[in-house]
């Protein structure tokens, strides 16, 4: 830590305190650098003025001038005057907090009590919904449904007891003009001489209440009402007849009122159609209609039926519509529930609207004044009286202080002190041992992953069944062991991956490449894919790209890999695209050296599920994933986004992502790097399907997304596309031509693995446990073709034993494949540099071993060919 004090005239109206001051104290600022174990300096400025205003203040009253003198100053009883004026002033802060926190609880449970009556509105409409789908499954099963059958189905539902402030349920027929008169006839022979369709008159189309009940006083006044003749009414028979829904009408006066207590009336109306016709279109319904199962409301009734006799607590008005204006309003529980004056004063008012099938209503809620007195606190009052007494005693017990306190500050610095050097400590040892923990999982990534090899290597040899010696059910069991092996190994890779990342070990290794390769590569992974799932695949580049790009492309494709099966996963249907170009102009990037430089922006769009906007900041938390619901449908660990993000960073960029719930996901990869001056190939969108990158393939390849159905076909029938369609060459291969492979690996295991797919592939297989054993066979056996030398053997001895063979004269054009990790490219690169010819990633997919192995035994065997033709 580094102390810097600069001087300057910051407090002009002190400086004649300080006529004679020691030279530590001056009118200026002190500034703190600290020091972070990152090596940046982080720089922070005190005003000395004000860090030691009591310190001058004593020496001004009592004119010392040294240090020892602070304590004097508690003596003075201007200091006690100050303490208690700011101990007020935080007195008058607590109160007005305290008085926030009662005003702040009184709205949460205002809000709690208007939410609870507009579900409980919410609610009983439904039911009333269910209790007319109830009446239309009875019309659907007995179409020639009878009066008495009818009013069996409404008594059994006793809707006084259970659905108070349902008016009642009917059913009303549409009738065509040229039917009207057989109508009216057949209800007077019913027993009803005085029926007729009212009101009366000539019009388009009519409709009739046939079935209400309970067939009381009231509703008997509507027997036979055309509804249809209203206009309000109409409106929502003809929104319920081309929906097919459940539909509230607008505010009206009910034809069962009398002349008594006249309240505001609406309907719910459900149509019925005519059997078997098809309902698809608006036209098909009207034509199908044959009338509605409704229920009429009295208002009034039907808020008492919900709430009872109201709520202590709220008065509540009801508006039909959007809208709050007296003409809509549908009821109100002022004067209504015998509430009596309107409040003059109201503590809390919420205006919420409600959706209704085919209506909205809005409610303007207020509280009582018994709410307002439950609500009402005391707390804010007897935190202002006990701030008060505390400021008083504070300041008389100041008064009355000495040095004491001085020796209590310093006791307190000290014990700060030790308790900060202690929390240091303790997180330098949490640190230590969070380093530690991920050098052990980064250096694990041989010693866990090569059994594992084994366990797919002979699961998927059996899964194959080329003896055909197994039964359907046991090749299945093979199957599921090749495919939870696979699971695991990426599940480790992956957290191999991130362990890496926060131990630091992930080495950068940029390289020039095409970006057209890149387009390869994505399509020739996911194409099946997106075939399989019936998804629209498509890899777009900008025409003004250059034609190679410099970056780290295995950790961008790895990038790339990881955001795509994520876009697959999460979309069911629709598309699934990427496009390479220029960030758009006038971008702002949170690391500055993506707008100083050439960029690339690499945007992976999908048609899935989405992501809520307050999802988006966490989807690149390690193990963190949208919800449970997804973790079960989906799958995964929560990993892929996380070390995505980490691998970008490594490479100078960031990801952006872009997202609305159910609308699909954009996510954009921005890289810098140098460009080359040629233009790339003038096609603006490349579909390219090419046989894999052998580096690049993933570990666990059966299951990897877009190549499972690659894999299948390629290990069917590998060492004869090697030769080609030419039979001669295709029977030298098979039959003719035994060729000869040296592993080098000190797990038998996995060479054992290796030597049993080899079987049956006119390959012999020998092995050697170390570089010197290696040695040795090729010496004792010269018939040895290559050599598959894995370097990740103790000691390195795999790369000592490429370069040793590689330096002797009679082995310097022997081919020798180098098995790496396929996510360790410096194993590559000095593989390669020690001498191999080629390199196979691990784990080993045997289709990529096979076609990089045949290279050489094609080569040998035309070889072999020449000389016999000689």
């Amino acid at each position: 830590m580094i102390m810097k004090f600069e001087s300057g005239e910051g407090f002009p109206m002190m400086s004649r305190f300080f006529t004679s001051r020691p030279p530590w104290i001056k009118s200026g600022r002190l500034s703190k650098t600290l020091c972070k174990p990152d090596g940046r300096a982080t720089e922070k400025r005190y005003d000395v003025l004000t860090i030691s205003l009591c310190r001058r203040w004593s020496m001004a009253m009592t004119g010392m001038t040294t240090p020892n003198s602070v304590a004097s100053i508690f003596h003075n009883v201007v200091t006690a005057w100050i303490i208690l004026i700011l101990s007020l002033f935080i007195t008058i802060i607590s109160w007005h907090v305290s008085n926030h926190y009662v005003q702040k609880r009184a709205d949460e449970n205002f809000n709690y009590k208007v939410e609870e009556a507009r579900l409980a509105i919410i609610k009983r409409m439904e039911e009333y919904q269910q209790v007319l789908r109830g009446g239309l499954g009875l019309f659907t099963a007995q179409r020639d449904l009878s009066r008495w059958q009818w009013k069996a189905y409404v008594e059994t539902l006793d809707i006084d007891a259970f659905w108070p402030g349902i008016q009642g349920i009917g059913f009303s027929r549409m009738i065509a003009p040229e039917d009207k008169e057989a109508h009216e006839q057949q209800l007077r022979r019913e027993g009803y001489p005085d029926y007729a369709i009212k009101p009366a008159g000539k019009r388009e189309i009519y409709s009739a209440i046939i079935f209400l009940e309970p067939f009381d006083k009231r509703n008997q006044r509507a027997f036979g009402y055309d509804m249809f003749s209203d206009a309000v009414r109409r409106t929502a028979m003809e929104q319920a007849r081309d929906t097919g829904r459940p539909t509230l009408s607008g505010m009206v006066t009910l034809v069962q009122e009398t002349d008594r207590d006249i309240q505001p009336g609406f309907l719910i109306f459900l149509p019925l159609y005519r059997e078997g016709a098809s309902l698809n279109t608006i036209e098909e319904r009207r034509v199908a209609l044959e009338g509605f199962v409704y229920s009429p409301f009295r208002v009034k009734d039907l808020f008492r039926g919900i709430l009872g006799h109201g709520d202590s607590y709220l008065d509540f008005q009801v508006y039909d519509g959007d809208t709050v204006t007296l003409p809509s309003l549908l009821y109100s529980t002022i004067n209504a529930e015998g509430g009596g004056e309107v409040v003059q004063r109201i503590h809390h008012n919420q205006v919420r609207s409600i959706a209704l099938p085919g209506r909205n209503w809005t409610v303007s809620f207020q509280s009582r004044p018994t709410f307002d007195h439950e609500m009402e606190s005391s707390q804010p009052f007897l935190v202002a009286c006990l701030g008060m007494m505390v400021d008083i005693l504070l300041f008389l017990i100041l008064k009355s202080i000495s040095g004491q306190k001085d020796r209590i500050q310093k006791e307190a610095f000290r014990i700060g002190q030790e308790l900060t050097a202690s929390e240091t400590h303790a997180r330098h040892l949490a640190e230590e041992a969070n380093r530690t923990k991920s050098e052990f999982l980064a250096n694990m990534s041989h010693e866990l992953r090569t059994p594992l090899n084994s366990l797919l290597i002979l699961s998927k040899i059996l899964a194959d069944n080329r003896d055909e010696n197994l039964t359907p059910k046991q090749v299945e069991l093979a199957r599921i062991i090749h495919q939870s092996g696979s699971d695991l190994l990426r599940l480790i890779n992956d957290i191999l991956d991130l362990s890496r990342v926060e131990a630091g070990r992930v080495v950068v290794v940029p390289t020039e490449k095409h970006i057209f390769d890149l387009v390869q590569y994505l399509d020739r992974m996911f194409t099946s894919e997106a075939v399989e799932k019936g998804i629209a695949f498509r890899v777009t580049t900008d025409a003004k790209l250059p034609a190679t790009w410099c970056t780290d492309w295995n950790k961008v494709e790895q990038i790339l890999s990881k955001i795509l099966s994520n876009a697959f996963k999460f979309t069911e249907r629709g598309f699934v695209t990427v496009t390479l170009g220029y960030p758009p102009s006038g971008h702002l990037f949170t690391n500055p050296r993506l707008g100083s430089e050439p960029c690339l922006a690499i945007t992976v769009a999908d048609s899935g599920i989405g992501i809520s906007e307050t999802q988006q900041g966490q989807i690149f938390k390690a193990f963190w994933q949208a919800d449970s619901s997804t973790s079960r449908k989906y799958g995964g660990t929560g990993l892929g986004l996380s070390i995505s993000r980490k691998f970008c960073e490594l490479l100078g960029g960031e990801i952006r992502v872009e997202s609305q719930e159910g609308c699909g996901t954009s996510v954009t990869l921005f890289l810098p790097a140098h460009v080359s001056a040629t233009p790339i190939m003038p096609t603006e969108t490349l579909r390219v399907l090419d046989a894999p990158d052998h580096d690049q393939t993933p570990a666990a390849a059966p299951r990897d997304d877009g190549t499972e159905h690659r894999v299948e076909k390629t290990s069917v029938s590998c060492v004869p596309e090697v030769c080609g369609d030419d039979p001669i060459a295709q029977k030298s291969v098979q039959e003719d031509v035994v060729f000869t492979v040296l592993i080098v690996n000190d797990d038998m295991r996995y060479s054992f693995s290796l030597a049993q797919f080899f079987q049956g592939r006119s390959i012999r297989v020998f092995f050697a446990r170390d570089g010197q054993k290696a040695l040795v066979e090729l010496e004792k056996k010269r018939g040895i073709d290559i050599l598959l030398v894995d370097v990740s053997l103790p000691n390195r001895d795999g790369l000592v034993a490429i370069y040793s063979i590689k330096g002797r004269d009679d082995f310097r054009h022997f081919p020798i494949i180098a098995l790496v990790d396929a996510d360790r490219p410096e194993d590559r690169e000095m593989s390669l540099q020690a001498g191999a010819d080629n390199t196979v990633g691990k784990p080993v997919e045997f289709p990529v071993l096979l076609e990089t192995m045949q290279t050489w035994f094609a080569s040998k065997s035309a070889g072999k060919e020449s000389e016999s033709a000689k």
